[in-house]
């Protein structure tokens, strides 16, 4: 009979330590799923981040570019205002502004060296643009107004606007 109530003993012990190992293995499952549960919110989060950066990020792209195209757009409208100026070979004393200068080098016609070149570039109160090459360099500040006096040397088209080459120039100021 002891026997039998220390077999029994036994046999609850064991029971009660698979119980108890059970528990601990809920627990360690809950546990576990609890931090299972915090990864997979934080990994939400900071994919909704992602994504809202993102977002913003196509939104900055897109409204940069329709400021480009819409810059580009006034530029090609801008450049399709300039006409051709005079007849090749006519004199012309035109009131206009100065716009820039372009410097560069190139080989001396004598051979020997190197010429510093000069294009100054004007625009009439009309929107025509004029050009002169020359080794000449002027002092002007841009937007400044001048009389050019010149010779038509050529027309000419450059990035889709009509210039109007001219040679032998006069610049005063307005």
């Amino acid at each position: 009979m002891e026997l039998d109530k220390d077999l029994a003993a036994r046999q609850e012990a064991r029971v009660l330590c698979r119980q108890a190992e059970q528990a601990q293995k809920r627990l360690a499952q809950m546990d576990q799923a609890k931090l299972d549960a915090r990864r997979q919110a934080k990994w939400e989060a900071e994919q909704a981040e992602r994504e809202e950066r993102e977002a913003a990020r196509l939104e900055q792209e897109a409204k940069e570019k329709a400021e480009r195209e819409a810059e580009e757009a006034r530029i090609k409208a801008e450049k399709a205002i300039s006409q051709h100026v005079g007849q090749i070979g006519e004199k012309l004393e035109i009131r206009c502004t100065y716009q820039h200068t372009g410097s560069w080098e190139q080989k001396s016609f004598s051979g020997f060296g190197t010429d510093l070149m000069h294009i100054h570039v004007f625009k009439d109160a009309d929107g025509n643009v004029l050009t002169w090459k020359t080794q000449t360099g002027i002092n002007l500040e841009e937007g400044e107004s001048v009389v050019l006096k010149g010779t038509v040397k050529a027309h000419t088209e450059y990035k889709e606007e009509k210039q109007t080459v001219l040679t032998r120039c006069k610049v005063t100021l307005a």
